[in-house]
């Protein structure tokens, strides 16, 4: 009786034990998904900055030009997750700056790849954070883009 006990015992300790490692290498492989939240067996990542990674994407329109911090496909569908990382705590609030970034990431990638299944995520030091997609504000931030470009060239 106290053998069969024992066995038991460590056999949970084994299982256990082989699960933590399992998770431990996983995270290894995979920190950008891990960073981000976002489910490996579902999305694949196209590229970032992030995490050891060096295969930047560069998202493009005519007017703007950037780089998420990381930029995943689902692998069984046309949807995808703009990550965008902040080394601060959450602080119960998305600064405007953050928000305006995230959504002309966004809104370029909806044009770039032609699909409006594309999420925003900002990953602070303590949480994740989804930016809701808005076309008006995006309209506005690209309005913005020639005044910018006048502005910037008059300190030439």
């Amino acid at each position: 009786m106290a053998v069969n006990a024992l066995i038991l015992g460590i056999s949970i300790f084994a299982l256990f034990f082989i699960y933590a490692m399992v998770k431990k290498v996983r995270a290894w492989r995979y920190p950008v998904h891990n960073l981000f939240g976002v489910n490996i067996k579902r999305y694949q990542l196209i590229g970032s900055d992030v995490g050891g990674s060096t295969n930047q994407v560069t998202l493009r329109n005519k007017l703007v030009i950037g780089s998420p911090d990381a930029l995943f496909k689902c692998k069984s569908a046309k949807k995808y997750i703009i990550g965008e990382f902040k080394s601060r705590r959450y602080r119960n609030h998305v600064k405007k700056r953050e928000r305006y970034q995230v959504i002309l990431y966004t809104g370029v990638a909806r044009e770039q790849y032609r699909t409006n299944d594309i999420e925003g995520v900002i990953r602070y030091k303590d949480r994740t954070v989804s930016v809701p997609f808005c076309e008006d504000t995006y309209r506005w931030l690209l309005g913005l883009v020639p005044e910018y470009i006048r502005v910037e060239s008059s300190f030439k």
